[in-house]
């Protein structure tokens, strides 16, 4: 038996067969608008902010190259944050020497934080500070690219170039010196930093300062009677990228790990 349609089809009603429906004009319209109803809804909206806001997360990294004579270091960094701020932040510094102590933790006076920028950095051109310090010796002046890293933010990926001398103002590259502090004081640091962001927890450990062993696999492959030679057993291991100092200097390390409670 069959069923008459409006537009005078017919359809089939039988156990396991579908029923022929033609779309006409009305009913297309109306899933149009069902279909505008559920785009424009709340938590369409709040899915769609919540995407945007992922987007400007990621987007809101930049990446150091710190390049020195004896290796280059690539650096996770905040968009904003000053370059020296977010330098020491992990573990790196734009000091030499006896500058990491001797220096004027960031009212651009001593002139011991001068580097070569390529990249987006602001603001673009030396501040009076940077001009006023730059012209006095030992720097010769203000040049394209030669910055003070406590008086310019991290806007994009850049290229750090750290020269030696006490001030940086030699022509070669200095070492890195694995054997030297980075940081005295240290939140002290940036007391004087009003323009970085508050630093974000560690990518890696997220701020518990360790990571699980990659030796075991936090103990797991650790028989009874065999100790782990990196964590002898504890299963955990002194997180690198939130280090405070070199993170290839392993004998440092190995002292913060002997410190560090069970």
């Amino acid at each position: 038996m069959g069923l008459a349609s409006p537009r005078g089809h017919t359809a089939a009603w039988r156990r396991g067969t579908c029923v022929h429906v033609p779309v006409h004009g009305p009913v297309l319209l109306m899933l149009l608008r069902l279909l505008l109803a559920c785009t424009s809804s709340p938590l369409s909206k709040r899915g769609t902010a919540t995407l945007m806001t992922g987007a400007v997360a990621s987007s809101s990294v930049c990446h150091v190259r710190l390049v020195r004579a004896d290796g280059e270091r690539i650096i996770d960094v905040q968009r904003g944050e000053l370059l020296r701020t977010a330098l020491l932040r992990k573990g790196a510094t734009p000091h030499n020497a006896g500058a990491r102590l001797i220096n004027c933790r960031g009212l651009g006076s001593c002139g011991t934080c001068a580097v070569e920028i390529d990249g987006s950095v602001e603001p673009a051109e030396h501040t009076d500070v940077e001009r006023l310090r730059l012209s006095f010796p030992p720097h010769s002046g203000a040049r394209p690219g030669f910055r003070l890293a406590c008086q310019c933010t991290v806007q994009g990926d850049i290229v750090v170039r750290k020269r030696d001398e006490f001030w940086g103002q030699g022509t070669e590259l200095a070492p890195e010196r694995a054997d030297a502090r980075v940081t005295w004081f240290g939140d002290l640091e940036f007391l004087l930093d009003n323009k970085s962001p508050a630093a974000a927890p560690c990518s890696s450990c997220g701020g518990t300062k360790t990571v699980e062993c990659p030796l075991c696999e936090g103990g797991t492959l650790v028989r009874a009677y065999k100790s782990c030679s990196a964590c002898h057993g504890s299963g955990q291991v002194v997180c690198r990228s939130c280090f405070d100092g070199n993170p290839w200097d392993l004998e440092a390390i190995r002292a913060q790990a002997a410190r560090r409670p069970d």
